[in-house]
């Protein structure tokens, strides 16, 4: 009888025997010198037992070319600063068992950057990410300066040479871009990929001006003959980036307001947006964002005035605290807030002392329904707060699948009963009763793996196929530096995280070993009496549009749950409140970097998404719930109505359009409003401009200024008041003289009335 898979302590500390030298800011400090402690639990999964698993498996080798590397970030105090070493995962002398005479550099965070070889420059060792002074490209002779504003584009498979992106000259407005995964070239100005000014950009329009597919591979976004490129959807009639760019920053070259609309775009990489869950994307998208602020800070210096910002990511995840502390969250808010005090320093400008504002926009998810959120009953006097779940695991799931359980900052002891399919139960019990260590994680790491192939006694390390792990990754680390907390984070409470890893669920290569699919079983429990409920999430898994079909989502299995997904008519349960108690949440289920937890200041706009025609949210977009997580800020439209679906943008090529749904293409539309507004603010405004108040306050509507009133359709959803919108403030706009609730006014964006001619 074969042995059954069975669980066994990981005894690998996560320690790099790579030596990094990381400057210090503050003069006479010098350099603090050691090897890399990895401390987060996705990056100890990648950087050792995922790596069998690689994103680059189904993907033929270009000449060998395929090569994995990481980014280093360091978060100290209220700026973020990046240094690469270069890695490759597969190297076993990666990882050390011997932590003997380390010397762990405090506060890293570590994570996958997985770019090609072909794109890395012979500098990406360490050394800064961050590359000012390139040359600035000079303004068209019909901008004004006070009248500038930058969008900001993070996203995948952008056509940057698009119509929709050019002025009246039919010159490029995309300033900058950074296209990740480009072929890296001598003479660049950043450490991978490629950048294109507008310079470059319009000379190949000019080389190009009919032919797509020329311009992109003069460009570098598609393959060529002698440059082998990763798959992307610029191949396909429509791409994600280029329909979310067109949204927040397409004009018709003739629209006067384009000359002004200027944009800074970064490609993220084939491989980080082939990763849905996020393991792979927080590194790119952090250096994606400190390339956006530091090129528009450049812009801004190189025109003397304080240039507004306004970021649009349309990605997200399902997993994360959920309280505003995620290491992506931390890091655009303390950049968003860098930039206004670093443009507010400009010398020589008509505005001395006026920062500019710096907005970002993140969808709110499209997991509603998707049935990845799951809660147990809050902890009493009398006893400790338990979840029990079932978690089916699909077949053919060609990608990692990850859960993520929290447990109250208090708790003392954790103990989780995991029973895969067809293996053997173990209970795991994480004390975490003494002072926090970042080691904590490291003595108390399992694996679930395969019994040899010979039928010897024991595993061998290449069939570990799953692991769990505890950490506690919102915590910003003690230490030099951290003395002041940043004000939207003042309340710093960590909550433990347990991570359930899990490999494919089919064999992605020769000898390679799968996950088991079918009914997960997990028990938790934690020790702490009258805490709060534990909570899980799994983070998103299903397919990404033009890179290919590899995950499948897993999901939570609960009878009451799929007993009550009906009502009476027919019709899809959108509430929890009113239905048979259930694990399984809709609410709770925004994305994990869209938490709209930090007041009324933030930089952070969480965007859910709408039918065209109705006052209500889409049933996909994602919800806060009543007692932790606020909803979405608003609900700008994603569906055209129930049986058109989509928004139409910006096709791949010239000339067409496509229509995209989901919660990324509500997002883009409130940037868009919100960068047309800050065009047409005096910059001696700026201080006082709030974007929360400007896009909920009606008042503001100028009959001079028709534009002013061009915004996309933000609804509150009254029937369902954790779907969208600050509650307080949405009563208090939406009650009327005689106290009765009225729907939110419907104020309309010409270009949203072009769509619905259209369609």
């Amino acid at each position: 009888m074969a042995q059954a898979r069975a669980w066994f302590p990981d005894k690998v500390t996560y320690l790099s025997e790579k030596k990094v030298s990381l400057p210090r800011d503050t003069p006479g400090d010098g350099a603090k010198k050691g090897r890399v402690r990895v401390v987060d639990a996705y990056s100890q999964w990648i950087a050792r037992h995922g790596a069998q698993f690689a994103y680059t498996e189904e993907i033929p080798k270009v000449a060998e070319t395929d090569f994995d590397f990481a980014l280093i970030v360091i978060e100290r105090d209220e700026r973020v600063d990046f240094f690469s070493e270069r890695f490759d995962f597969t190297d076993p002398p990666f990882l050390s068992s011997s932590d003997s005479e380390s010397v762990p550099i405090e506060d890293v965070f570590f994570g996958r950057l997985p770019i090609r070889e072909a794109s890395a420059g012979p500098d990406i060792a360490p050394g800064s990410v961050r590359v000012l002074g390139s040359g600035v490209p000079p303004l068209p002779e019909a901008a004004s300066a006070d009248k500038l504003v930058i969008s900001g584009l993070i996203d995948d498979s952008i056509n940057i040479g698009h119509r929709r992106f050019r002025d009246a000259d039919g010159k490029s407005r995309v300033d900058f871009a950074w296209i990740h995964d480009a072929q890296w070239e001598g003479q660049n100005s950043v450490p991978f990929g490629r950048e294109f000014t507008s310079e470059v950009t319009s000379q190949a329009i000019q080389l190009h001006p009919d032919d797509d597919d020329a311009l992109m591979r003069q460009l570098d976004l598609i393959a060529t003959t002698d440059r082998p490129y990763l798959p992307t959807s610029l191949k396909l009639r429509g791409s994600h980036g280029t329909h979310v760019a067109d949204l927040a920053a397409g004009y018709d070259p003739d629209d006067e307001k384009a000359i002004n609309h200027r944009i800074i775009a970064v490609q993220l990489p084939t491989f980080a947006s082939q990763d849905t869950s996020g393991a792979s994307l927080m590194t790119s998208i952090i250096a994606a964002a400190r390339y956006i602020f530091d090129r528009a800070l450049e812009m801004s210096d190189a025109n003397k005035v304080p240039i507004p910002v306004v970021v649009n990511f349309s990605y997200g995840f399902g997993g994360g605290p959920k309280n505003g502390k995620h290491i992506v969250e931390r890091t655009l808010r303390a950049m968003a807030e860098e930039y206004r005090k670093e443009t507010a320093k400009i010398a020589d400008t008509p505005y001395p002392g006026i920062s500019a504002p710096a907005e970002i926009a993140l969808p709110a998810g499209n997991g509603h329904l998707s049935k990845t959120h799951a809660t147990g009953p809050a902890g009493q006097a009398d006893r400790a707060p338990v979840l029990d779940f079932d978690m089916r695991v699909q077949p053919d799931d060609r990608s990692a699948s990850f859960v993520e359980i929290w447990f109250s900052a208090k708790t003392k002891l954790i103990e989780v009963t995991v029973t895969p399919p067809g293996a053997v139960s173990k209970t795991f019990s994480f004390d975490i009763s003494g002072p926090y260590d970042s080691s904590v994680s490291l003595a108390n790491d399992y694996v679930l793996a395969e019994p040899k192939q010979d039928g010897g006694a024991g595993f061998e390390e290449g069939t570990v196929i799953a692991r769990i792990s505890i950490d506690r990754p919102n915590e910003k680390p003690a230490g030099a530096g951290h003395a002041h907390q940043h004000p939207a984070t003042e309340d710093c409470t960590p909550f433990w995280r347990v991570l359930l890893a899990l490999g494919p669920s089919t064999c992605l290569g020769a000898n390679q070993p799968a996950c088991p699919h079918g009914i997960w079983k997990v028990a938790c429990k934690g020790d702490t009496h009258g805490n709060g409920p534990v909570r899980a999430w799994i983070q998103r898994d299903e397919a990404v549009g033009g890179f290919g079909t590899r995950g499948r989502q897993a999901y939570f299995d609960d009878t009451a749950y799929e007993n009550n997904r009906f009502d009476r008519f027919g019709d899809v349960v959108v509430r929890d409140a009113g239905r048979p108690e259930s694990i399984v949440k809709r609410d709770g289920t925004v994305s994990g970097i869209a938490t709209n937890t930090v007041g009324p200041d933030t930089p952070l706009l969480s965007v859910g998404g709408a039918l065209w025609d109705s006052d209500r949210a889409a049933i996909y977009s994602a919800a806060g719930n009543d007692d932790t997580l606020s909803a979405p800020h608003f609900l700008a439209p994603s569906e055209t109505s129930g049986v058109l679906q989509g928004i139409l943008g910006a096709a791949t090529r010239n000339g067409g359009q496509v229509a995209m749904g989901g919660t990324s293409v509500a997002a883009p539309q409130v940037a868009r409003c919100l960068a047309g507004e800050l065009s047409r603010l005096n910059p001696a405004k700026y201080a006082s401009f709030n974007a929360i108040k400007f896009l909920k306050d009606d008042s503001i509507a100028d009959v001079e200024d028709p534009d002013r009133k061009a915004r996309p359709v933000l609804r509150p959803d009254n029937d369902t008041p954790e779907r969208a919108g600050n509650r307080r403030v949405r009563e208090q706009r939406v009650q009327n003289d005689n106290g009765l609730i009225k729907p939110h006014p419907v104020l309309e964006d010409n270009i949203m009335r072009d769509v619905r001619r259209k369609v």
